[in-house]
């Protein structure tokens, strides 16, 4: 009897863990953050900047893993910011999948070669979400600020 619940017991803990394993390959960002682009969750929400926002021009690097770095980039209104491909592979930028952080034209036209870049002036305020349709699961946010 004691053996049996224990298999029960040891079944159900297999099956936690390997349902826990599906989370396991979600995108980590360099500062450790996990990016949940569906739910958003572990963005900091509009108008929370946990540093000075930058001005003038910024710039966004697409690193050897193909992770967006920064992940969240915090502009004020009418800073250029740069998107570039620091890889070997191709990469597209493309809106984000939620209309309500869709800014028209903050998307590349097509492939973003090895070394090529992007540059986009965010004139308007909001927090405005990509991913690199290319490599699903990977993305970013840009929040701007007044």
């Amino acid at each position: 009897m004691k053996n049996m619940r224990l298999t029960k017991l040891l079944l159900a803990v297999g099956i936690v863990a390997l349902l826990g394993a599906g989370c396991a390959g979600a995108p980590v960002a360099k500062n450790g953050n996990h990016m949940n682009m569906n739910a958003n969750a572990n963005v900091p929400a509009i108008g929370t900047v946990p540093n000075k926002p930058a001005s003038g021009s910024f710039t966004i690097t697409i690193d050897a893993d193909g992770e967006f770095d920064p992940v969240t980039a915090y502009v004020t209104k009418g800073t250029t910011v740069t998107i570039k491909n620091t890889t070997t592979k191709p990469h597209r930028i493309a809106p984000s999948y939620d209309p309500k952080s869709v800014l028209p034209g903050f998307e590349s036209k097509g492939d973003l070669a090895p070394g090529a870049s992007f540059t986009y002036t965010f004139n308007k305020v909001g927090r405005w979400l990509y991913e690199d349709s290319k490599h699903p699961g990977f993305g970013g946010a840009v929040d701007v600020s007044e």
